[in-house]
């Protein structure tokens, strides 16, 4: 459910040297909607907030400290490149209640490199300490030994057993609460799965061309030669013709020698 609803303009963190937010989902609000909030006793902490741009891209955050200037939110930076926004723009900003904890989440990185990183899962377990909320299909920043990485959020699941269905959170959204949460973390490697498929691909490209040859070999040899056999026309001979024949060979070859000195 929304409570509040606010118009404000967004600006990066970095302008305001808020450098740490850049490691979060967190953003600083003006002090004056924290008095608003305050003043309804069953809103409790912690405090998460929709952030909607003009275009329609939407994402969901905590909140860090109430001392933004009045009518400014300071949104990490990369928050602004997920939402399309440049800086100075008006977002939408509504306070959202009772979203449900999370149980698993499954992650994409979108570089290659990620996966260098030794210990890459655990070393993202660690860096999603600094978030408090995940929703299906947005792409977080974080940063590893000064090289930022981008990582897609494929799905989330909510613990159900922690659902108070009297009371149930909007489901349709997709999104968890993470904070102090032992969430069971899933990285799909698109990389792996691109290179086994291709390695799949010209495996059976190569049985098939293998296949091809064998045909083209056996039509080969089925083949009966054009030219003609000369052993079909050979006539047997007995041992005494044989014989015979090979006197009367020698004879005329000894008479055309002889011919021949004279």
């Amino acid at each position: 459910m929304a409570y509040t609803n606010k118009n404000l303009i967004a600006i990066s963190n970095f302008s305001v040297h808020k450098d740490q937010l850049n490691f979060s989902n967190y953003v600083n609000l003006p002090q004056s909607i924290l008095k608003k909030i305050t003043k309804n006793d069953k809103i409790k902490t912690p405090y998460y907030f929709k952030l909607t741009s003009p275009n329609g891209l939407k994402t969901w955050v905590g909140v860090n400290e109430f001392t933004a200037e009045e009518n400014y939110i300071v949104v990490p930076h990369w928050i602004l490149d997920f939402l399309g926004l440049n800086g100075s723009e008006k977002i939408k900003v509504r306070l959202i209640k009772n979203i449900p904890k999370g149980k698993s989440a499954t992650f994409q990185p979108q570089e290659k490199e990620f996966f260098e990183i030794p210990e890459c899962e655990g070393c993202l377990e660690t860096i999603l300490s600094n978030f408090c909320i995940l929703h299906s299909n947005q792409i977080i920043q974080i940063e590893v030994l000064n090289r930022k990485y981008h990582i897609l959020v494929i799905n989330v699941e909510p613990d159900w057993e922690k659902i108070d269905f009297d009371n149930p959170p909007n489901l349709d959204d997709n999104i968890i609460e993470i904070k102090d949460i032992d969430l069971t973390v899933e990285i799909n490697n698109k990389f792996l799965q691109e290179e086994i498929k291709n390695k799949e691909i010209n495996k059976n490209i190569q049985n098939n061309t293998n296949i091809d040859k064998e045909v083209e070999t056996e039509e080969i040899s089925d083949e009966k030669p054009k030219g003609r056999i000369l052993s079909e026309n050979i006539k047997k001979l007995s041992k005494e013709e044989t014989r015979l024949a090979r006197l009367k060979y020698f004879d005329k070859k000894f008479k055309s020698s002889k011919e021949i000195d004279i």
